[in-house]
């Protein structure tokens, strides 16, 4: 177990604020978070490790009777955040400070499934990915199952400026007629929509992502938004303290990797998994991309 740092340091209410401001598909949409559910129904009491600090995929841990959890990341700030945002007692949480690509042997043949959202997106493809994927593998026990939601290569033509197009369009018709929150919900959803979109478009055939051409199309994107959406500049008076999407969005920290799926699949044989099933994930219809894996060690 790790001291976490207190609520009021800079670094842990950036990221509580930074979590406020996204909305699915870059967080866990409740479908989403049924699917990881499904995923651990093998088990009566399963331990559970979470790669990361994904509130959602934490709770979901402490809520399905896990006789352990676990949640691995290496910043302390991130557990400090993501628990003010939780909905259950993370009392029972083990907490592990510890980088992915890092081998904790003690933790070898202990964990019966292990649960991450978004996160090896994060990293270089392949060589990162092949590093945690094998990691994973000895944290598992056999049949052991790696429960993975990740955003891939469009396999069909993929044209970023109509996609934007037609995005923006449909919420602004849409929020026109909102509700101030539901405004602001809708706000938040397109612009972790549009933050996937332009990861996806922005990555080589190889699916790394070309930082220059991300930036280029994100700062176009926000410039557009402000100018079509007033509410965006009155964020911050209305929730002080939170900034807008479109404020969080200037980090540019959408991931490093959106590889094709057939290489990804590729890998996880290569690493000791089958793949057990596969499903599309998201709120609305996506370009290539975002899918929930379960893959079993074998």
């Amino acid at each position: 177990m790790m001291q976490q740092r207190a609520v009021h340091d800079s670094e842990v209410r950036r990221l509580i604020a930074v979590w406020n401001a996204l909305a699915p598909p870059l967080r866990p949409s409740p479908s989403d978070v049924e699917l990881f559910a499904q995923s651990l129904e093998k088990w009566d009491e399963p331990r559970i490790m979470v790669q990361g600090a994904t509130p959602e995929l934490v709770d979901l841990a402490l809520r399905n009777n896990a006789k352990r959890a676990i949640a691995m990341d290496y910043s302390i700030s991130s557990l400090t955040a993501m628990q003010q945002l939780a909905c259950e007692d993370w009392s029972r949480l083990e907490y592990y400070q510890n980088d992915w690509r890092v081998f904790a042997p003690e933790l070898e043949g202990t964990v019966d499934a292990v649960l991450g959202d978004g996160t090896l997106t994060m990293l270089d493809f392949p060589k990162e990915w092949e590093d945690v994927i094998r990691n994973f593998k000895r944290y598992l026990v056999q049949g052991g199952r790696l429960v993975l939601r990740l955003g891939f290569l469009a396999e069909e033509p993929f044209h970023i400026d109509s996609y934007i197009r037609s995005l923006l369009s449909n919420v602004a018709s849409r929020s026109a007629r909102a509700e101030p929150e539901e405004r602001r919900r809708m706000l938040r959803e397109m612009v972790s929509e549009a933050r996937i979109a332009f990861g996806i478009a922005s990555a080589e055939a190889n699916g790394v992502v070309n930082p220059s051409l991300r930036a280029e199309m994100v700062s176009l994107f926000h410039n557009d938004c402000e100018a079509r959406f007033a509410c965006f500049k009155e964020w911050e008076s209305v929730r002080p303290g939170i900034p807008s999407p479109l404020d969080v969005w200037k980090e540019n920290r959408s991931g490093k990797s959106f590889p094709p799926w057939e290489e990804t699949a590729d890998l996880l044989q290569v690493c000791g998994f089958y793949i057990k099933s596969i499903q599309g994930s998201g709120t609305r219809p996506f370009p290539g991309a975002m899918r929930l894996l379960v893959a079993e060690r074998d």
